[in-house]
């Protein structure tokens, strides 16, 4: 039997299939220009050197007692450096950023190396299951977001996010108020807290996408509300998994 003479439908089931949309290329971002890849790049190494000072800041509070027990000065600190960043005119020195930037993780981790202290002593193990679990967790919502086919996919979350946020830190003023709610408020922040920064995670990464589209070269800033959402699920994986320690 001719070619010809066979249906078009047998032609479709034994031709290959289209191999144009492959996991590879996916992960490679192709659907991005060169310029928004390289700017992420950046964006992650940053990230990356920035948890490193902040695990040497909680070694050497935890060692060494460095901040002292209340994580006031630390955090004092980091918030002044944050006005910093957000503050300075000239956005394209990024030697001076980044070594803000790696400042702000050091006292970061001066401020959860008290919590981290806590937990060693609970079960040595519970850190680098909270850290494992954070990174696993962080990546497979970054990816989310970069891989989106829709680039806009998740912004419409911002609105509920902000709502969200509103309404822990309104909890958290009603507790002084009201301290019979104190218990109730804390495991809705440590819960619907893990939630809401799970939520800021694809937003943020996606948000960076556009903004680097649009031709922001600020990868420091973008890295540093990153750096942010990975520390408040971090914190929040470490006190549910002490929760549970302690109840076993």
């Amino acid at each position: 039997q001719n070619r010809k003479d066979k249906p078009p439908e047998m032609d479709a089931f034994h031709s290959k299939p289209n191999n144009d949309i492959s996991l590879e290329k996916m992960l490679r971002l192709s659907h991005l220009s060169d310029n928004v890849r390289v700017h992420i790049s950046k964006v992650y190494a940053v990230l990356a050197s920035t948890l490193l000072c902040c695990a040497f800041g909680a070694y050497a509070q935890i060692v060494f007692r460095i901040g002292g027990q209340t994580q006031f000065l630390p955090f004092i600190a980091s918030i002044g450096i944050l006005l910093w960043l957000g503050l300075e005119s000239d956005k394209t020195n990024y030697v001076k950023r980044i070594s803000l930037v790696s400042l702000f993780g050091f006292f970061q981790g001066l401020t959860i190396g008290p919590l981290i202290g806590l937990a060693i002593t609970v079960d040595s193990s519970i850190v680098v299951t909270a850290a494992l679990t954070t990174a696993t967790v962080f990546t497979c919502f970054s990816l989310s977001a970069l891989l989106s086919s829709g680039k806009r996919s998740y912004l419409y979350l911002g609105g509920m996010l902000s709502s969200g946020l509103s309404v822990m830190l309104l909890l958290s003023l009603l507790q002084f108020i009201f301290p019979s709610i104190s218990g109730a408020v804390f495991s809705i922040n440590l819960y619907g807290g893990l939630i809401l920064f799970l939520g800021y995670i694809l937003y943020d990464t996606q948000v960076m996408v556009i903004k680097a589209e649009a031709g922001d070269p600020d990868f420091v800033w973008h890295s540093l509300e990153l750096f942010l959402d990975f520390i408040a699920v971090f914190v929040r994986i470490l006190i549910i998994l002490m929760r549970n320690s302690k109840k076993n």
